[in-house]
C-alpha cells in the first residue's frame, strides 16, 4: 500500500464527474497504466477535483476529490509471472485460447488477462484472431532458438549424438538441468527404417517416467526427489506408459535401484512401446551433481531390456566425450 499525499489541482469538477465522485480511478505500473476502482469518501463541502501529481503514474483527468486515502498497486513482479503463466498456457495450444479460457486456466480474473494479454499482442509475443481467440506467434521460439545457438552447445555436441546414433540404429538425446526439471535440448536419429521415433524437443521430461528422469532424481536427495514428483503428480498409465509408477513406495525402490546400478532405465512407461536407458553427465565440479543427460530410445519390436544395456558402454563413452565439452560445462556450471 501507498499513500498519496501529493496532490494537484485539476479545477472544479463538471457535473458528470461528481456524479462518479464516489469512485477513485487511478494507474500506476511503470509506463503502463490500467484502472482501479475503489470507493472514496468526497471531503465535505469539497467542489474541486485533485489527484496525485505524475511521479505516482496517475493518468491526468482522473477525477478523485480532494481526501486522505491509500491506493493500492499491484507488484510488478506478480503481473511478470503472470504473463510468463500465460505464454506457457498457450505454448500448449496451438489453436489458440478465448480470453476467458486463457483466464481460467491462469486462474486470474478476465481483466488482468485482458491487460497482459494486450501487452503480449503489443510486443508481438501473442497475436489476436480474428475469432478473437489468442495465440503465440513465432517470436518466442525464435528468440529460444537464436539463444541455444549462441551458446554453442548444439554445434559442440550434436556431433557427439550423431555418432552414438549412428551406431547404435536408433534414437539419442541430451537433456539438461533446467531450475528444478530436466528439458530436452537436442537430439539424433540413427533409426533407418519406417518405424522412427521423432519426440518433439523443448518439452519438459516426465521425471518419474523416463530413464532420463530417474538417473537425475537419483542424483538428488529422497525429500527433493519425491518434491518434484509429487509437485507434477504420477499421471495415469493412459496419460503415459502402461507401466509407469504410481506409487511412492514404489518410486523410492526404483530410484535406489537406479543409484546402485548407475543408469536408469525406462520400460514402457513414459510411452507403450517405447524403452529407454539413460545415464548422467556429472558436472565439471563435481562428480556427485548431475547437469546433463544422454540416453538412448526405440520401440520394443527392436529394442528389449537387454539390448539396452549392451549400448551401455557406448551410452557412458558419449557421455564423458560430452563431459569434456567446455561450452556444455560452462553453460551448465554455471546454474549451480
Amino acid at each position: 500500500m501507498e499513500r498519496c499525499s501529493d496532490y494537484r489541482d485539476f479545477g472544479s469538477p463538471s457535473s458528470s464527474s461528481r456524479r462518479s465522485s464516489g469512485v477513485l480511478r487511478c494507474i500506476a505500473a511503470g509506463e503502463n497504466a490500467f484502472f482501479v476502482r475503489r470507493r472514496v469518501r468526497r471531503a465535505p463541502g469539497s467542489d474541486r477535483r485533485w489527484a496525485p501529481s505524475n511521479p505516482l503514474g496517475i493518468r491526468e483527468g482522473a477525477c478523485i476529490f480532494r481526501t486522505s486515502f491509500q491506493m493500492e498497486f499491484p507488484m510488478s513482479s506478480s503481473s511478470l509471472e503472470r504473463c510468463f503463466t500465460i505464454l506457457e498456457i498457450l505454448a500448449d495450444h496451438r489453436l489458440g485460447l478465448s480470453l476467458g479460457e486463457t483466464a481460467s486456466r491462469a486462474q486470474i480474473p478476465k481483466s488482468a488477462a485482458h491487460r497482459l494479454l494486450n501487452s503480449l499482442c503489443s510486443t508481438g509475443y501473442v497475436v489476436q484472431l480474428p475469432s478473437r481467440d489468442y495465440r503465440l506467434t513465432l517470436k518466442m521460439p525464435v528468440l529460444g532458438f537464436r539463444f541455444l545457438s549462441n551458446t554453442g552447445i548444439l554445434d559442440e555436441c550434436q556431433h557427439v549424438l550423431d555418432r552414438l546414433a549412428g551406431e547404435i540404429g536408433d534414437l539419442v538425446r541430451l537433456s539438461m538441468v533446467n531450475d528444478d526439471t530436466l528439458v530436452w535440448v537436442a537430439k539424433a536419429q540413427g533409426a533407418k527404417s519406417s518405424l522412427v521415433i521423432d519426440p518433439v524437443m523443448g518439452h519438459e521430461v516426465a521425471l518419474h517416467a523416463t530413464a532420463t528422469g530417474k538417473v537425475w532424481l537419483a542424483s538428488l536427495s529422497t525429500e527433493q526427489a519425491l518434491r518434484y514428483v509429487l509437485r507434477d503428480g504420477f499421471g495415469t498409465p493412459q496419460q503415459h506408459g502402461p507401466n509407469v509408477i504410481q506409487t511412492i513406495e514404489n518410486l523410492q525402490a526404483e530410484l535406489a535401484k537406479t543409484k546402485e546400478r548407475g543408469y536408469g532405465l525406462a520400460l514402457e512407461e513414459a510411452d507403450p512401446g517405447i524403452v529407454a536407458i539413460a545415464v548422467g553427465i556429472p558436472s565439471a565440479k563435481s562428480d556427485d551433481t548431475i547437469v546433463a543427460t544422454v540416453s538412448i530410445a526405440g520401440p520394443t519390436s527392436r529394442l528389449s531390456e537387454e539390448v539396452l544395456v549392451r549400448h551401455l558402454p557406448k551410452l557412458r563413452a558419449a557421455a564423458d566425450q560430452l563431459r569434456g565439452i567446455d561450452v556444455l560445462m560452462e553453460f551448465a556450471d554455471a546454474a549451480l
